[in-house]
């Protein structure tokens, strides 16, 4: 996957929804969106980042 591929969509979103800063996006745990570039680009919108721990998907389904 490219940056941009990743990115892009994070920029469009923004820039319709305008949203304040303090905003928590919730990650999954893909290393895309793991990297230093994402979270510098979420850091630059004033985002907390949330990503779940490893299989705390399917406890959260019981």
């Amino acid at each position: 996957m490219t940056k941009d591929l990743n990115t892009q969509p994070l920029f469009r979103a923004v820039s319709a929804k305008r949203p304040e800063p303090g905003l928590i996006y919730h990650l999954d745990l893909g290393s895309h969106y793991c990297s230093h570039e994402y979270e510098k680009i979420l850091n630059q919108f004033g985002m907390k980042m949330s990503v779940s721990r490893k299989g705390n998907r399917l406890k959260n389904k019981r």
